[in-house]
C-alpha cells in the first residue's frame, strides 16, 4: 500500500502511525483517567426553584449552590477481606512477655488505654483492619506480635480476662483497610 505514495508522504504515515501507537498501546489509562479527574473534580452547579403553591405573595426561592461528587474523605477503602481465626488476649505477663504494657512496635497501651490494637504475625505493624462481624465499624491497629506458632490468626487485645473468655477463638472475615 504505501509502495505507491511518495518517500516524503511515507514519512509522514509512519510517523502518525508510530504516534497513535505509542499513545494507544504505551498510555492507555490517559484519557480514561483524564476524564475521571475532570469529573470527579469539577462541582457541578444545581439551581433548586422551589415555591410555595399556598402563600402566593412570597416570590420563589432560588438557590444556586455548589455539590461536589467527591468521595468524602472519611470513606474507608477495603485493600482486602480475608478469613482467619481471631482470638483475643490481655495485657497481663501470663498472656504476654513480662512487659505487658508494652506492644511489640513500643507502644504503651497502660499509658493509652482507648488504642484498638490487635497482634498478628502476617501484617505489618500499622495495618489498619476491621472486625465487622463482631466489632462493627471499630478499626484496629496491628501494634503487637504474637507466638511464632500462630502464623495466620489475629489476636484482639480485650480490656478484662472475662470479656477474652467470653469471645473465645472465632473464624471471622477480616477487612483490611487501605
Amino acid at each position: 500500500m504505501l509502495y505507491y505514495l511518495p518517500k516524503k508522504s511515507k514519512h509522514k504515515i509512519i510517523a502518525i502511525l508510530t504516534f497513535v501507537f505509542i499513545f494507544t498501546f504505551a498510555f492507555p489509562q490517559s484519557k480514561t483517567l483524564a476524564n475521571i479527574y475532570l469529573k470527579n473534580n469539577q462541582p457541578k452547579q444545581i439551581s433548586l426553584n422551589t415555591t410555595n403553591p399556598k402563600n402566593k405573595n412570597n416570590p420563589p426561592k432560588q438557590t444556586n449552590y455548589l455539590e461536589d461528587y467527591r468521595l468524602p474523605k472519611n470513606k474507608i477503602k477495603v485493600k482486602k477481606i480475608v478469613k482467619v481465626v481471631v482470638t483475643a488476649y490481655n495485657a497481663v505477663p501470663e498472656q504476654t512477655d513480662s512487659t505487658p504494657c508494652i506492644t511489640a512496635d513500643g507502644t504503651n497501651i497502660c499509658a493509652n488505654p482507648n488504642l484498638k490494637i490487635v497482634a498478628a504475625n502476617w501484617l505489618p505493624f500499622g495495618t489498619k483492619i476491621r472486625i465487622p462481624e463482631y466489632f462493627g465499624n471499630t478499626i484496629f491497629e496491628v501494634r503487637d506480635r504474637m507466638n511464632s506458632r500462630y502464623p495466620y490468626r489475629v489476636d484482639v487485645l480485650m480490656d478484662s480476662i472475662p470479656a477474652a473468655k467470653k469471645f473465645g477463638v472465632r473464624y471471622l472475615k477480616i477487612e483490611i483497610i487501605g
